[in-house]
């Protein structure tokens, strides 16, 4: 995993995952976003983890819970410009940044239900 303070490419698909430490569904679909991430890692899709917590604490919780995604922490901004509810959300966005589809809430098939959101962004490619 990556600690950022700002994202990468725009010409990428961009699948974008709300959380926090604290959330105990968050913390259940980590094992299946990693998997998620190494099944499109020849793709053109970024994976990025958007938490509201401050860099030394999920630098602490990375340490005992691997999350592979680009982790952008300190980002209340950013949750608050997409409107962010609930937590765990996942967002699909294209590559104009249009958000094209968007789950809130813990999923036990959440790497399932999140291979059909990518799927249907890069076919409008």
């Amino acid at each position: 995993s990556t600690l950022s303070s700002s994202s990468a490419a725009s010409d990428v698909y961009k699948r974008q995952n709300f959380w926090f430490i604290n959330c105990p569904p968050c913390r259940m679909e980590i094992p299946d976003l990693n998997e998620l991430k190494v099944e499109y890692a020849d793709k053109n899709v970024e994976f990025l983890a958007i938490t509201f917590d401050p860099k030394n604490q999920v630098s602490e919780f990375l340490q005992k819970i691997p999350f592979d995604f680009e982790i952008l922490p300190n980002a209340r901004r950013i949750i608050e410009t997409y409107g962010i509810q609930g937590f765990p959300t996942s967002v699909v966005i294209n590559k104009e940044g249009k958000v094209v589809n968007s789950k809130m809430g813990g999923s036990m098939n959440i790497k399932e239900e999140l291979k059909v959101f990518i799927e249907e962004a890069l076919a409008q490619n």
